[in-house]
C-alpha cells in the first residue's frame, strides 16, 4: 500500500473489508503481475483514530520504537503503548511472559486493541507462572489472535485464560480470542467466572481456537475434573473450535442460580469439533448447557466423549439444532442428549440432530419438562456417514437424514458453510448433503 508520504506499510484487511492499522482515511492499492503495475485503486479504510501498528520480537529491545525494523522485545512493552484501533504484531518465538491485566481497552469491535501473532509465524506464550492471560480489570474490546497459550510451565492449579469480574469496579467484557491454542493448562483451558452479580463478564468470543490437553487427571468418581472451556456468564460465542483431550467436559456452560443470582444465558456454541474429552474417566459430556436461559448449540460434531450434549440444572428455553452426535460413552456415562438428570431442564427444543452409536442411548428426558424433540435421526437408524471411522460425518447418497429436517431460524448454513437447504428440504445433522 502506498501512502501520501510514499512510505510502504503493512495493513490487515478483514473479511468485512475494513483495514486495521490504517491511520489515513484512504489508501492507494497498486496491483502488480509479471512485473507490470496495474491500475491504482482508491480504498476507503474507515480507520479509527490511531490505528498504528507496532512489533515485538525476541531479538528486539524495549527501548526501540516498536517498528518492524526496530521492534520491542516484550509483549508487555508493546501492549503498554497500544490505544484503541492499534495492533501489536508478535514475531515468531517463545515468550515467557504473563499477560496479566496489561492489555488496554479498545472502544468497539470497529476500534479494538489487537495483539496478534505476525502473519505466518508461530508465537508461543509459555510463562513459568500461575496463569497466562488474566482480565479482571475494566478491559473490553480486546482481540488476541493466533497465539499459542501453553501452560506446560504453570506453577499453580489455574486456567490458562481467566476472565473474572471479582473486583466489580471494572468488569471485563468483549474479549475475543481467534485462532491459536489453549493447551497444557494446569486446570481449565479458559475460565470465565462471574464472582459478582453485576456487572457480569459477558459478550466474549472464542473463535477457531484449538483447546486441548488441559487440566489434571483427577481420580475416578471425583466431582471436580477440569474442562476445556468453563463459562459462567452470558452472551458468549464459541465457534469453529477443535476441543479435545480434556479431563472433564469439552464446553461447560453453567452457573448455579443460587450463587449471586447469576445465570449463564444467551450463549452460542456452534460449528465446533468436540471429541475425546473425559480423560479422567468419570464424567465429561462434549457440551453442557445448564443453569441458564436460551442457550443454543448447533452444527457441532461431537464424538467419543462420555456423553454428547447435556441440558440440565434448571436450564430453560434451550435449543439443540443440527448437531452430529456419534459414538459417545466410550468408557461409561450418558446418552447422546441428556435432559434432567438432577433438577431438570424446561422448554428444551431438540431438532434436526443425528444421534447415533451412543452406547447409553439417544435422548434421555429424565426429569425434564415441556421438551420438544422432532426431526432427529436416532440410534436405530444408520445415517450413512461417508467414513465414521475417520470422523468424516458428511452424508452419503441415500442417507435417511437428507431432506428430512425442518427449517430452523438462525441455522442458515452447515458446518462447512454450505447454504441450507441444498435439496428439497433441510438435512438432519451438522452437514448438508451436496450432490456429487
Amino acid at each position: 500500500m502506498t501512502w501520501p508520504s510514499s512510505n510502504t506499510l503493512i495493513a490487515t484487511v478483514t473479511s468485512a473489508g475494513l483495514m486495521a492499522g490504517v491511520a489515513a482515511s484512504w489508501a492507494t492499492i497498486t496491483a502488480t503481475g509479471e512485473g507490470k503495475s496495474g491500475t491504482p485503486a482508491i480504498a476507503v479504510s474507515n480507520a479509527p483514530a490511531g490505528g498504528h501498528i507496532y512489533y515485538t520480537a525476541t531479538t528486539g529491545l524495549d527501548i526501540n520504537p516498536g517498528t518492524l525494523a526496530s521492534p520491542f522485545k516484550t509483549i508487555a512493552k508493546g501492549a503498554s503503548v497500544l490505544q484503541p484501533g492499534d495492533t501489536l504484531y508478535i514475531r515468531g518465538g517463545t515468550y515467557a511472559e504473563t499477560l496479566d491485566n496489561n492489555i488496554p481497552s479498545g472502544t468497539s469491535w470497529a476500534s479494538p486493541v489487537t495483539v496478534s501473532a505476525y502473519p505466518g509465524e508461530t508465537v508461543i506464550v509459555q510463562p513459568a507462572a500461575t496463569l497466562i492471560v488474566r482480565f479482571d480489570n475494566p478491559a473490553s474490546y480486546v482481540v488476541l489472535a493466533n497465539l499459542i497459550l501453553d501452560g506446560t510451565k504453570m506453577t499453580a492449579l489455574n486456567p490458562c485464560v481467566y476472565i473474572n469480574n471479582r473486583y466489580g469496579t471494572g468488569n471485563p467484557n468483549h474479549i475475543r480470542f481467534t485462532g491459536g491454542e489453549f493447551r497444557n493448562c494446569a486446570s481449565n483451558g479458559l475460565l470465565i467466572e462471574a464472582s459478582l452479580a453485576s456487572p457480569t463478564p459477558d459478550y466474549n468470543e472464542i473463535i477457531n481456537v484449538k483447546v486441548h490437553d488441559n487440566g489434571r487427571l483427577d481420580p475416578p468418581n471425583t466431582k471436580l475434573p477440569h474442562h476445556g472451556l468453563y463459562i459462567q456468564s452470558s452472551h458468549n460465542l464459541i465457534t469453529g473450535c477443535d476441543i479435545y483431550n480434556n479431563p472433564g467436559l469439552g464446553v461447560h456452560i453453567y452457573k448455579d442460580n443460587a450463587v449471586n443470582g447469576v445465570d449463564a444465558s444467551y450463549n452460542t456454541v456452534s460449528n465446533n469439533k468436540v471429541h475425546d474429552n473425559a480423560k479422567s474417566g468419570w464424567r465429561g459430556h462434549g457440551i453442557i448447557l445448564s443453569g441458564g436461559d436460551r442457550n443454543v448449540a448447533y452444527n457441532n460434531l461431537i464424538w467419543n466423549n462420555q456423553g454428547g450434549i447435556q441440558v440440565d440444572y434448571n436450564a430453560s428455553n434451550t435449543s439443540v439444532y443440527n448437531n452430529t452426535i456419534y459414538a459417545n460413552n466410550a468408557n461409561r456415562g450418558s446418552a447422546g442428549i441428556d435432559l434432567g438428570s438432577s433438577v431438570g431442564a424446561r422448554n428444551t427444543t431438540i431438532r434436526n440432530n443425528i444421534v447415533y452409536g451412543n452406547t447409553a442411548g439417544d435422548i434421555k428426558t429424565g426429569s425434564a419438562t415441556h421438551t420438544v424433540a422432532d426431526h432427529n435421526t436416532l440410534n436405530a437408524t444408520n445415517p450413512l456417514f461417508v467414513n465414521a471411522a475417520s470422523h468424516d460425518f458428511h452424508l452419503m447418497t441415500g442417507s435417511p437424514a437428507i431432506d428430512a429436517g425442518l427449517a430452523v431460524t438462525g441455522v442458515a448454513t452447515d458446518f462447512d458453510g454450505i447454504h441450507r437447504p441444498q435439496g428439497a428440504g433441510y438435512d438432519i445433522g451438522a452437514y448438508e448433503y451436496v450432490q456429487p
